[in-house]
């Protein structure tokens, strides 16, 4: 962070747990756990079954933090729809 930046530094975290048992057409696993605050233990887990959800995942993950609009609703792949709290 500059001197000349007024802006408090910002901290989110990814843990991402991919498995593969069998092939990668049926077997793929993926658990994202998120949160785009470490001062809390507020997280999300969203699993995925596809390359491209883990993707999706992610890239909202990260672009809710570089906007920094302080939401993970929403984000996870419509065909992923499995998350817990």
């Amino acid at each position: 962070m500059s001197a000349e930046s007024t802006a408090p530094e910002r901290s989110a975290v990814l843990i991402l747990r991919v498995l593969l048992d069998g092939s990668l057409d049926d077997g793929l696993q993926a658990r994202l756990t998120r949160s785009l605050d470490i001062s809390t233990s507020e997280h999300q887990v969203t699993t995925a079954t596809t390359v491209d959800e883990v993707c999706d995942g992610v890239r909202s993950w990260l672009e809710a933090f570089v906007l920094n609009d302080g939401s993970l609703g929403g984000d996870a792949p419509a065909t992923a729809a499995k998350t817990a709290t």
